[in-house]
């Protein structure tokens, strides 16, 4: 689920801002009153997560809050959106699949899994904008997901992500 939705950042310069909002809109308020009430979504949720549902609620509310923010400015909310959709989407996947060292700073997270989901975040940005921004903001967005602390990696990881792509933005 995490990897698929991240589709919306291709979507976001053909549909436009006021739609894509509209959708995360949607997808924010069944997570919220729906989606927990369907049997086989147990799966979606992590445990110790404020029952499971802070970070299907955190997901389409950050990204909602990216589009709204920088509505025309399409690379920060792209930036934002491949990393929290590919980067933590896979970044747990690849550090139990890939054995390595685990972060001084952060023992629950692996080199493997930083390293796997920046490059697959990395390759897919690239495709929607300049190869070494797209490295500068999956760069924010992993060194926000390695770092450790309480704030959800659904939250942080984007915002780091769209952040980076905001100043590279004002700087060409």
């Amino acid at each position: 689920m995490h990897v698929a939705l991240g589709s919306g950042a291709w979507m976001l310069p053909v549909l436009g801002w006021p739609a894509v909002a509209g959708l995360c809109a949607f997808g924010l308020l069944f997570n919220l009153f729906l989606l927990h009430r369907l049997p086989w979504t147990r799966e979606l949720q992590r445990p110790g997560d404020g029952g499971g549902r802070s970070g299907l609620v955190l997901y389409p509310l950050v990204l909602l809050a990216l589009v709204l923010v920088f509505r025309t400015d399409h690379a920060p909310v792209q930036a934002g959106w491949v990393a929290l959709a590919l980067g933590d989407g896979l970044a747990p996947l690849a550090g139990t699949l890939l054995p390595g060292p685990k972060w001084p700073w952060n023992r629950s997270k692996s080199v493997a899994g930083t390293a796997a989901a920046f490059t697959v975040a990395w390759a897919a940005l690239s495709t929607l904008i300049c190869p070494w921004e797209a490295a500068v903001c999956m760069a924010a967005g992993a060194l926000a997901d390695s770092a450790p602390g309480v704030v959800d990696d659904n939250l942080s990881i984007p915002v780091a992500a769209a952040t980076a792509a905001a100043l590279l933005g004002g700087l060409s």
